[in-house]
């Protein structure tokens, strides 16, 4: 490792910069002179049968008891290494025999390390040591043969015993505790002594030392206390040794020199039968803002038993009720136990049980007996009241509850009175809080739009008490917002309108995507190009086509599946009978269309089977020139009842493909297998499905894009506009899927919905810049999003409404990526860890979401900040670019004297800082136009690849650095070095 520098990237670097700790503190440069204790790997302890992989990946080393865990693959990619625990009391007949320590290392260790774990917790030395001294020589040689045969492995010794002889083999130790120590197996604790603690407190210090080995003490409190586990851990963290603090039977995440923030917010909501969970109104109207705040949306059904919602995993629990829960006693056990835990809960619409006194109670409010007599006014309102409508009481929806004046902090927001009757129609109490229909969200169905009455992200705030954190971010890099485009197969065999011998797709290659060179997501539809689809005599032309559109170094291949099903929840049950379907969260959904706006609706033209009127072909014969237009033309034309249906128990689920019958695997599996041999060239498959239809499918859908090994996009409704200025038209990331499963949706809407179902007016899609423009200011909500089908390349207005959104978007200060790039960092957001150290910061992913977001006061100091590479003002924040999926920080008031990056129109794949923090040097690979920006670069020169960047330049310096490559990021070496 050189010296002088920390190389972002990688884990080994922290073990490197802990053994190398002595000469640091000599004098040797650095990046930052840390206590050695920060520098040692972290380590917890976890013996709960669910593993929480998200949150335990803040950790660098995570021991786990592989008897208890449940459904866990310790192969699975992780920031963390997983070490398994291996009690070796139980041994001791067994180390007098001949065969040790081979035959515990073939029957003991060899299967857990082919299962994944990276190394072993050798427990129970300690005890050994007391009731068995002889064993000392077996421990011994198990040890040395173990560290023989895979010397990969990391062994931590559980307990102190026999140090001096173990001590060369080991990567660490784990110790009794400092403050609380087991007593018993039953989970009985013991107070440790004074005398014992001062001890141990040497011995820690011992370890590090004179073995140069991390070490922690393994301390306990009586329950989940996040006060208690803070205060316990600080004991060693005054000593300047580092302990990690657990429940006794250690099933929750413990608190040590980290402490990982709980990221996860259960939304709770009755799914009535017949519904998706991709409509239900807490993930229309709530998932967005708790993702803005920074949580992971895990969506629970109230029909069902629900899930323990624990502190050390879960922000909050946020409902939406309509009325009663359909267990309302199991509902308010429920609510109880959650609250008892210290799991806070925000309330929308109702409670979800009978408000009687004794239940009013227990919640920290008072009943209100009778009922309004007249018109109900304001009496107060909190100022998060208003943000996008005006409250408008009505009787008929008052609820006779009102907070306890005695109770401390307990808040009215919005109080109503009507004569005598006086109630609190939303208000912050000491368990969360709650906002009564209709002052959540006010639904006016007669235009199809909603309004927050209460502001989201402030109520959320305030009633579940989330902290001030680095919030990950899936909307920036680099100080830019990202870009996508994304573009459905939908009418790849239609002709345009102005050229009938050209299709679609070649005009749209003509005009836009050469025209612009930018990443593109591009996708077919099997049924459409192939000559197993609707149209065989022509995919010969079509498949030519869609090759050289493929074979484009700026697109990405997708695919839109094999028949474009329309309702994908109505595919359920209707696929071939070879094929089995283990769904056990699988929604079912109605005929009727849901209000939101989806994807690509059933009245997407150039997709739907056509209807059986005169001017339609029969599906087996070819299209003339405009025929396929026309007969579209033709189905827009017939009223509602007329055009085709989708009964359940028929094939008609998408494009009327001759002799085909439903198939999961055939939509995706199938598909995929199509263009990666037939249309995609070598070494270029397909990387995503793009979901058709209403976009609304079930989870067994997602299961077969996890196992074809692509990932997924499409479905939700951001479709703010000026005419609908609300967040309730803001979609979140995706929707939870249950079992792992998660649907990411498109960043925004496509023009099937700005031309009003492609009725026209056939420019509507320019109007995306004004969604583009409101999930930007004053908050970013959202990446811009470019989001079309193949017909949009068969008019001259939806051309030039193209061209007007790519010059409006490309004008911006945005970074271009492929629709695979942004998917990858939202399933990056879901497993992001983020945990304090002290003053400063640790987040934690897998790499691919590379900004987090501070929304208070101050700049990150970057003095001794590790793998931070600078930080820019943007969209109601402060985006902190990462240079790698690992970083630590602090934040300061004031000004940043160091040179730093501003922006970057490409991804930083190699950072460093020098110990002056005046050297950078910095690896930066774009599609599109790269370039780097500093600050605080005025007394700097650069050079790129070596050489010399000539030219006058300023404290804000933009480094240009060629055309970029859209096939692939290549990087180019940037070295900055200042005041010398």
């Amino acid at each position: 490792m050189q010296a002088g520098w920390v190389m972002a990237g990688g884990r080994q670097w922290r073990w490197i910069v802990w053994l190398g700790a002595a000469a640091t503190l000599a004098g040797a440069p650095c990046q930052a002179a840390e206590p050695l204790a920060q520098a040692a790997p972290q380590i917890a302890v976890y013996y709960g049968s669910d593993v929480p992989v998200p949150e335990l990946q803040a950790f660098d080393w995570v021991v786990l008891d592989p008897a208890r865990v449940d459904r866990f693959d310790a192969r699975q990619p992780a920031a963390a290494q997983w070490l398994a625990r291996v009690d070796l009391t139980p041994q001791v007949d067994a180390m007098r025999g001949d065969g040790w320590p081979d035959t515990a290392v073939e029957r003991l260790f060899v299967p857990l390390l082919a299962q994944g774990y990276k190394g072993f917790l050798l427990d129970g030395l300690d005890a050994l040591q007391r009731s068995a001294p002889q064993t000392a020589n077996a421990v011994a040689a198990l040890v040395q043969a173990l560290h023989a045969r895979m010397p990969e492995a990391r062994l931590l010794a559980g307990g102190t015993a026999w140090l001096d002889t173990l001590a060369p083999q080991l990567a660490g130790v784990v110790m009794p505790g400092l403050v609380r120590e087991r007593a018993d197996d039953a989970g009985g604790l013991r107070e440790v002594s004074d005398a014992d603690r001062t001890a141990r407190i040497a011995t820690l210090r011992r370890i590090g030392e004179q073995y140069h080995l991390p070490a922690i003490a393994l301390d306990y409190c009586a329950s989940y206390n996040r006060a208690c586990l803070r205060d316990t851990a600080n004991v060693a963290r005054a000593a300047g040794v580092t302990s990690y603090a657990t429940t006794p039977s250690a099933d929750m995440i413990g608190i040590g020199r980290l402490e990982v923030m709980p990221r996860r917010v259960l939304l709770v909501e009755p799914q009535e039968p017949g519904t998706s969970a991709n409509t239900m109104p807490a993930v229309l109207y709530l998932a967005m803002p708790i993702n803005y705040l920074g949580y992971r949306v895990e969506f629970a059904d109230a029909y069902k038993p629900l899930p323990t919602a624990t502190p050390d995993r879960y922000a909050g629990v946020v409902t939406w009720f309509d009325g009663n829960a359909p267990r309302p006693g199991a509902w308010a056990t429920w609510l109880r136990r959650t609250m008892g835990a210290g799991v806070r809960v925000a309330m929308f619409n109702q409670f979800g049980m009978a408000m009687d006194a004794a239940t009013a109670r227990s919640l920290g409010l008072k009943t209100v007996p009778g009922t309004p007599s007249g018109a109900l006014t304001i009496v107060s309102r909190d100022p998060m009241v208003g943000f996008e409508l005006q409250p408008h009481p009505e009787r008929r929806d008052a609820v006779g509850v009102r907070v306890d004046p005695n109770l401390p902090q307990a808040q009215s927001l919005l109080r109503l009175s009507s004569g005598s009757y006086t109630y609190d129609a939303a208000a912050i109490l000491p368990w969360g809080g709650y906002v009564l229909r209709p002052f959540g969200v006010f639904r006016m169905p007669e235009v199809d739009q909603a309004r927050w009455v209460i502001q989201p992200l402030d109520f959320l705030r305030r009633a579940l008490a989330l902290p001030a954190m680095p919030v990950p971010d899936t909307t920036t890099e680099n100080g830019r917002r990202l870009m996508t485009v994304h573009v459905d197969g939908d009418g790849f065999a239609s002709r345009t309108e102005f050229s009938p011998s050209e299709f679609a797709g070649q005009t749209l290659l003509r005009e836009i995507w050469a025209r612009y060179r930018v990443p593109t997501t591009v996708s077919v539809i099997e049924g459409e190009v192939s000559a197993e689809g609707m149209y065989p005599r022509l995919a010969p032309q079509l498949e030519s086509i869609a090759r050289t559109i493929f074979a484009e170094p700026y697109v990405e291949v997708a695919s839109h599946t094999f028949s474009h099903p329309f309702n994908w929840l109505r595919t359920v049950g209707a696929q071939s009978s070879d094929e089995s379907v283990d769904d056990r969260r699988t929604d079912t959904a109605s005929h009727t269309v849901a209000p939101a706006l989806n994807g690509s609706l059933p009245l997407d033209p150039t997709a739907l089977p056509a209807p059986q009127a005169p001017s339609a072909p029969p599906k087996s014969q070819s299209p003339e020139p405009l025929e396929s237009l026309q007969s579209l033309q033709a189905l827009q034309a017939l009223q509602p009842s007329q055009r085709p249906t989708e009964d359940v128990g028929s094939d008609v689920y998408g494009l009327n493909i001759p002799h085909y019958h439903f198939s999961f695997d055939r939509e995706i599996a199938g598909s995929i297998h199509y263009i990666n041999t037939r249309l995609a060239p070598p070494g270029k498959p397909v990387r995503v499905l793009l979901w058709s239809g209403n976009g609304q499918v079930p989870p067994v859908a997602v299961r077969k894009t996890v196992e074809a090994g692509v990932l997924n996009m499409n479905g939700g409704d951001t479709y703010i506009t000026r005419t609908n200025p609300s967040w309730t038209a803001v979609a979140p990331l995706g929707v939870d899927k249950g079992d792992g499963l998660f649907q990411v949706f498109a960043p925004a809407q496509n023009e099937n919905i700005y031309t009003n179902l492609w009725h026209g007016p056939y420019y509507g899609f320019s109007r995306a810049i004004e969604t583009f423009e409101l999930t930007d200011r004053p908050l970013r909500l959202k990446p811009l999003g470019i989001y079309y089908h193949m017909y949009s390349g068969t008019k001259v207005a939806s051309l030039a409404a193209l061209r007007q959104v790519y010059d409006w978007a490309l004008a911006q200060p945005v970074m271009p990526v492929y629709a695979s790039d942004y998917i990858r960092k939202v399933l990056d957001f879901r497993n992001f860890a983020v945990a304090r150290d002290g003053d400063a910061w640790v987040v934690r992913g897998d790499g691919d979401l590379r900004t987090v977001r501070w929304n208070g006061a101050g700049v990150p100091r970057l003095a001794d900040a590790r793998d931070v590479a600078g930080f820019a003002p943007a969209g109601g924040g402060t985006y902190i670019h990462l240079a790698s999926g690992s970083a630590r920080f602090a934040m300061e008031a004031g000004q940043e004297a160091l040179p730093y990056v501003r922006e970057a129109n490409g991804r930083l794949t190699r950072w460093q800082r020098s110990a002056d923090g005046r050297t950078l040097s910095v690896d930066v690979a774009g599609y599109v136009r790269p370039f780097i920006r500093f600050v605080n670069a005025a007394r700097c020169r650069a050079t790129v690849d070596g050489r010399e960047v000539a030219g006058v330049h300023g404290d804000d310096w933009r480094i240009d650095l060629g055309p970029g490559n859209p096939a692939r990021r290549v990087a180019q070496h940037v070295e900055l070095v200042c005041g010398r």
